[in-house]
């Protein structure tokens, strides 16, 4: 019997905090192995190089995307120096996109799988038990007398593996009351976002409602209570969403659940969004993108901005009566993008009611450009990229001037004034919760905190509109009043 070790990278963004969906379906795919899950979230490096010392894997495998390639290099470095016996595989999206290249220039490196790992890794630790060519495992790349050997892609879906959850409880989130289990009721994306690393050209498959109770009967059994699902557009498949809603209306214990979709997939099914929220949906994550018909159009993303207004209408109907987090994911700046463009994405914020603190993120985004993606090979072929691009994210140009000094203004509020904005709005919420404040104070300060949560946007819009020469008193302006308030003993 094989030992084989997966390892899920730290990371910094919000995905420390989630089970590592992909590695438990590969465990589960591996139920003749002896399968260990170490993710460097919750273990330090030192505890990872002890295990390795003091046990050999057979086969070790590391999950990675661009942003985090370099960190999985060094590990299997270091793992091969501890143990070269050991097999080290890397998948992932990155692995997907590069596989040719990390094989052709990494050694520590001595397969990479591309795409979804269940098949390809079953197939693998079938081939070295059996002595087999590795030729015959699809889905692979691997070295063979210095060649890049690049296998034939599988022609299975993913197996109806259900995830291995033992030990998820120690990744359940605490907030509130909720512990949260990630969760797929479907793989892939029909869609094909020119931005995107996940490529509808793969495999895209529902889960069948036997194993979406299943896989809920055992978040409940472990103690879960709430829901994340990662699907890239929860709302997209009708049958699967009724499916799930139907589970979920089964199983009381869970409370709340968290969804990710589009503005089309919202609009055509109007009719189930009641009873969506009715059910415990508490946070709803739309990829906006966009509010400007020609970005949306080079973002390949298939609606309009028409479309985008409707959704957002269609969601506020129930945003009073809910109170869920409606989070809008922007993609303001690109190489290409024009003012007209922005002014139509940040005017529809500035003329419409939101939750502004939830947007402010999203007003600074500047788009990724990941490997194999058709945006990235666009700016390649116009050479506005710098960097290594095949081990990390590349850095780009804007092709408008005028574009780049409204964000080097932006990134230059962001820098200068936007940690004394935070300091003075957590003065004003400590103010609206403390026992000890009045209720004029809190009113107050709760209408202080609003006028104060559009301030990015209103300077945001002051850039677009205005001249350049403008832009520093632009910024004083608001520097001025955030520092009115941070002045003042009473909102101290």
């Amino acid at each position: 019997m094989k030992n084989v070790m997966l390892i899920n990278l730290a990371s910094k963004d919000c995905r420390s905090n989630s089970f590592p969906l992909g590695l438990s379906y590969i465990a589960a795919a591996l139920n003749f192995c002896n399968v260990e899950i170490v993710d460097l979230n919750y273990v330090d490096s030192d505890e990872l190089i002890q295990k390795v010392s003091n046990k050999h894997f057979d086969v070790v495998g590391i999950s990675c995307y661009t942003g985090n390639f370099i960190e999985a290099s060094s590990l299997a470095k270091t793992i091969k120096e501890i143990d070269g016996k050991s097999l080290m595989v890397i998948g992932g999206y990155h692995a997907t996109s590069e596989y040719e290249y990390i094989i052709g220039n990494h050694n520590e490196f001595d397969i990479a799988i591309r795409g979804r790992g269940e098949i390809p890794f079953t197939e693998l630790i079938c081939a070295l038990s059996n002595n087999q060519d590795l030729n015959e495992v699809h889905s692979i790349a691997y070295r063979r007398n210095g060649n890049v050997i690049v296998t034939a892609s599988t022609k299975t879906v993913t197996g109806n593996y259900l995830p291995d959850r033992k030990n998820e409880n120690k990744y359940f989130i605490s907030s509130g009351k909720e512990k949260i289990s990630c969760i797929a009721t479907m793989r892939g994306c029909y869609f094909n976002c020119s931005f995107c690393s996940i490529n509808s050209n793969e495999w895209t498959s529902v889960c069948s409602k036997e194993f979406i109770k299943k896989d809920i009967e055992n978040i409940v059994k472990n103690g879960g209570d709430s829901l994340y699902f990662v699907n890239p557009d929860f709302l997209c498949n009708r049958k699967c969403l009724e499916n799930t809603l139907a589970i979920i209306e089964e199983y009381k214990e869970i409370k709340t659940f968290k969804i990710s979709t589009r503005s089309d997939s919202i609009l055509k099914n109007l009719d189930i969004l009641e009873t969506l929220f009715a059910l415990g949906c508490n946070s709803i994550e739309v990829g906006i993108e966009s509010f400007s018909d020609s970005q949306l159009g080079r973002y390949n993303k298939h609606l309009t901005a028409d479309e985008n207004i409707k959704s957002y209408k269609a969601i506020m109907n129930f945003y009073d009566k809910y109170h869920f987090r409606y989070i809008h994911e922007l993609i303001p700046f690109d190489p290409w993008v024009t003012r007209d463009e922005l002014i139509d994405t940040v005017g529809f914020y500035s003329k419409n009611k939101f939750d502004y603190l939830e947007l402010e993120p999203w007003l600074f985004t500047k788009l990724i450009l990941y490997p194999n993606t058709v945006l990235r090979s666009k700016a390649e072929k116009e050479s506005i990229i710098s960097g290594n691009s095949h081990i990390e994210i590349p850095f780009w140009n804007f092709i408008n001037d005028d574009v780049a000094m409204v964000y080097s203004a932006l990134m230059k509020y962001k820098t200068n004034l936007l940690p004394k904005l935070n300091i003075v709005r957590d003065n004003m919420q400590f103010i609206i919760k403390s026992d000890e404040a009045t209720s004029v104070q809190k009113i107050v300060c709760l209408k202080i905190k609003e006028k104060l949560s559009r301030i990015t946007v209103d300077y945001f819009m002051d850039l677009l509109i205005h001249p350049i020469s403008e832009y520093e008193k632009i910024l004083n302006e608001k520097i001025n009043v955030v520092e009115h308030y941070l002045k003042n003993k009473r909102f101290c």
